[in-house]
């Protein structure tokens, strides 16, 4: 089993960092910050409080498995076969 962030989990649903990026309308530099840890200046792969309603809308919108749980606890997934 794989424990995924808030923010990790978002973009493996959405498909890619940068579809993440363009569903809340940010650069994907901006994703990639969000999953940095703290002490390197990043959010730790928490989501920004500003975008968490925006991304829900879309998520559902989408028909995406994305809920409000997952942007506060992340997700535990099975890792993908290769």
């Amino acid at each position: 089993m794989l424990k995924l962030s808030p923010c990790e989990y978002a973009g493996f649903v959405f498909g890619s960092d940068r579809e993440l990026s363009r569903a809340v309308e940010v650069h994907e530099s901006s994703v990639g910050r969000w999953k940095r840890p703290l002490w390197k200046g990043g959010r730790d792969g928490r989501i920004p409080d500003y975008h968490q309603q925006k991304l829900i809308i879309i998520a559902r919108k989408r028909k995406l498995d994305f809920t409000t749980e997952d942007l506060i606890f992340g997700r535990t997934i099975k890792p993908p076969k290769v």
